[in-house]
């Protein structure tokens, strides 16, 4: 019997990115050697997409938002990434257009420089979003990892039934747990500066997202897997392993 280790990490947002979360979450990948990295998508937050900002705003603005996204991933040289919401639009906007041909034309370079250095510089799978397999699942087993289409209360429940058993999702920016059929589901922290994302402060959910990740194992006997939130709580890291 082998345990395989992995870890998730989830939802940056690019240039909204938590430093402090990030470091801590580099630091404890370090720590526990996986064998498996996940990126759970929103890597990118290009919400001038969201408001519909003007072509050179937008552009001004995505170019910011980008690098710091590659910034990480190249840190971090995930396995997997789970292309998130805020992901798709920019691929969205790359297949589909807009009435502005200059943003269409830039968002079409923007995501092919991404596609090259996903596949080239860091090696990593792509799952993209919106597609009817929008999960990814180790070959020995374990855990779906998805991004995630859920929030508020019961939030790990609500993925444990779309998906039909244990799954890890970010997403929600909220830790959950949810035992269910066939295991546990776990629903992620965020390693995004959570209060100055201001488009959910109206929502009494937002009091329940947290900064952290979620790691865990699979057993290659049984297939079964096993995972654990890291999370900050009052400005302490707490984690199974105690304080970080």
């Amino acid at each position: 019997m082998a345990l395989i280790k992995w870890i998730y990490g989830s939802d940056n947002h690019g240039d909204m990115v938590c430093d402090e979360s990030v470091e801590k979450f580099l630091a404890f990948v370090k720590l526990w050697k996986p064998k498996y990295k996940i990126h759970g998508g929103d890597g990118m937050d290009l919400r001038s997409y969201r408001k519909g900002a003007g072509a050179e705003e937008r552009e001004e603005g995505i170019q910011r938002d980008i690098q710091s996204h590659i910034l990480f991933m190249e840190k971090y040289k995930p396995h997997i990434f789970l292309e998130g919401n805020h992901d798709h639009r920019l691929r969205e906007m790359a297949e589909h257009g807009s009435e502005e041909k200059r943003s269409t034309e830039a968002a079409v370079a923007l995501q092919e420089k991404l596609d090259e250095f996903y596949r080239k510089k860091i090696k990593c799978t792509v799952i993209r979003y919106g597609q009817e397999r929008d999960w990814w699942q180790a070959p020995e087993g374990g855990h779906k990892f998805v991004h995630g289409k859920h929030h508020g209360m019961h939030i790990a429940r609500a993925h444990h039934d779309t998906y039909e058993g244990p799954v890890v999702n970010g997403h929600g920016h909220r830790p959950d747990i949810y035992q269910g059929a066939g295991g546990t589901s776990i629903s992620s922290p965020a390693l995004c500066r959570i209060w100055d994302q201001r488009y959910d402060v109206h929502l009494p959910g937002k009091k329940k997202q947290r900064n952290g990740w979620v790691y865990g194992y699979i057993n290659s006997k049984t297939g079964r897997g096993e995972g654990w939130i890291v999370k900050k709580e009052e400005g302490v890291w707490i984690s199974p392993m105690g304080e970080l």
